[in-house]
């Protein structure tokens, strides 16, 4: 059994491995398998497909990846909001690529409704549902606009800091974020 889970874990990191790197079209089930050391037969074993593949891909990396970019409840509600910037620009000034599987995979999915692109959308509105929830615990007046607000502002700079290959977009949009979370402060 031990054998079966291995292989179907090593396939799930395969998958991420090859959306971070070239996106939907890139975690195709023979490029994963290889990557994974597999045969597509041992992947058809554990998913039905692609889709499902990458959906429960995703999954498993949700949850690490919302626990690295906010950070946990023992920091003060504002840190871990404008920690979650901080963190996109050290990557983007560490080397490490920067893209989000997430956005790839709703926007080249080709099943909108699909349980990949599905996935990919729960994600973001978790993120925005955390977001809310440390807006609230600020008295901010307007916690879900703001809320959706910062998650745009994330997504854009993680795409732009990938096109330019700078923090500099990150940089503006931690100060753009900062104003928008001071701008609801109670006075």
């Amino acid at each position: 059994m031990t054998g079966r889970h291995d292989a179907r874990e090593r396939m799930l990191g395969a998958t991420l491995e090859l959306l971070f790197e070239g996106g939907w079209n890139s975690a195709t089930p023979a490029a994963v398998a290889e990557r994974a050391g597999a045969s597509k037969m041992s992947l058809y074993r554990h998913f039905a497909g692609k889709d499902e593949l990458v959906a429960a891909a995703l999954a498993d990396f949700d949850r690490t990846q919302r626990r690295w970019l906010l950070g946990d409840d023992s920091q003060p509600p504002r840190s871990r909001l404008l920690g979650a910037f901080e963190k996109i620009g050290d990557r983007v000034r560490s080397g490490d690529q920067v893209s989000c599987p997430f956005v790839t995979t709703r926007l080249q999915s080709p099943d909108a409704s699909g349980p990949a692109a599905t996935q990919a959308l729960a994600h973001k509105k978790a993120v925005a549902a955390e977001f809310v929830r440390l807006l609230e615990q600020l008295g901010h007046p307007d916690p879900a606009d703001t809320g959706e607000s910062l998650l745009v502002l994330l997504d854009g700079a993680i795409v732009h800091a990938a096109m330019e290959g700078s923090d500099r977009p990150v940089r503006a949009a931690g100060r753009a974020a900062a104003a928008l979370i001071d701008s609801g402060a109670p006075r």
